[in-house]
């Protein structure tokens, strides 16, 4: 995850993330233990980057 301008956290997925066509919903668990979630829906991406979105986390058992 990127947070303002360039620095750079680990994070870790956690199961209750949802993945569909409709949408995606992260929840992250990162350092020091900061929660944190995000929802993207297809619009706010270009289609083919919403599409490799789902496959990456599907690939890695999100989804």
């Amino acid at each position: 995850m990127q947070q303002g301008r360039g620095d750079f956290q680990s994070i870790r997925l956690r199961h209750t993330s949802v993945v569909s066509r409709m949408l995606v919903a992260l929840h992250w668990l990162g350092e020091n233990d900061i929660r944190g979630a995000l929802v993207v829906f297809p619009d706010m991406l270009q289609p083919d980057q919403f599409r490799r979105l789902l496959v990456c986390l599907k690939i890695t058992e999100i989804g």
